[in-house]
């Protein structure tokens, strides 16, 4: 996406409050604090038995997941293999934003707050997630 279509996307958007985004900060904070806690404690059952060699064999690839199951994604995932995910640009996403970059996540923005009009039209989002996957990112 363009600086002037970045900065378009942010600007026609309506103003966020700073309390408002205080909050949604603190949340992405504890879903990570959260997601690593689970992680930790959790009895894991792999198939197959290593997922790591498994994502390294089908490096780089595009993984598809629905808002149920993205949040324990960050915590499994190979830790040497770079990731992107395509992320909305609305009040709940940036909460799903702040905690996938914390996990070290690479993001490609998407719709906002007035959908595709004005912010990143869906074959910008592709064109972005497949030079993503030309640099070797998951």
């Amino acid at each position: 996406m363009s600086q002037e279509a970045s900065s378009r996307c942010k600007s026609e958007a309506a103003p966020e409050a700073s309390s408002r985004a205080l909050i949604r900060s603190l949340a992405a904070g504890a879903m990570y604090r959260y997601v690593r806690l689970v992680r930790g404690t959790a009895r894991v059952v792999s198939e197959p038995p290593d997922p790591d060699q498994y994502l390294k064999d089908q490096h780089p690839s595009i993984n598809v997941f629905w808002h149920g199951q993205t949040m324990m994604i960050p915590a499994y995932r190979s830790q040497q293999i770079p990731y992107s995910s395509i992320v909305a640009r609305h009040g709940d996403a940036e909460i799903v934003a702040g905690v996938l970059e914390r996990f070290g996540i690479t993001l490609i923005r998407g719709a906002g707050p007035g959908g595709f009009a004005q912010c990143m039209q869906p074959a910008t989002i592709a064109r972005a997630a497949a030079r993503a996957l030309a640099a070797g990112s998951s």
